[in-house]
C-alpha cells in the first residue's frame, strides 16, 4: 500500500491473507484510507505493529481510516477466535 509507514509487517502473510479474504469479494467500494485502516488494525493485532493515525483527527481521511480500523480489529478477532471455536 503506497505511503504505508511499515510495509514489512503490514505486508506480512497473515495480514495480507485476511485483507484479501475481506476485500477480494463483491462488497461496497471503500476508500484507500479505509483500507489502510483495515491493514493497520490487522498488523496491530497479528504482528504487534503500533497504530499511529496517519491523518489529523477530525479530517475526512481520519474518519475513513478509523472506520477501517474497526473492521480490521473485527476481522482479526474473528480469525484469532476461530481455532478456539473449532476446538469447542
Amino acid at each position: 500500500m503506497a505511503g504505508s509507514k511499515s510495509t514489512s509487517r503490514a505486508q506480512s502473510e497473515p495480514v495480507q491473507v485476511l485483507f484479501r479474504r475481506a476485500f477480494d469479494v463483491p462488497r461496497d467500494p471503500t476508500s484507500i484510507e479505509y483500507r489502510r485502516g483495515v491493514v493497520d488494525a490487522l498488523a496491530f493485532r497479528l504482528v504487534g505493529e503500533r497504530i499511529t493515525p496517519p491523518w489529523a483527527v477530525g479530517s475526512v481521511q481520519f474518519d475513513a481510516w478509523y472506520a477501517g480500523t474497526r473492521e480490521g480489529h473485527r476481522i482479526a478477532i474473528e480469525a484469532l477466535q476461530a481455532p478456539c471455536r473449532a476446538a469447542a
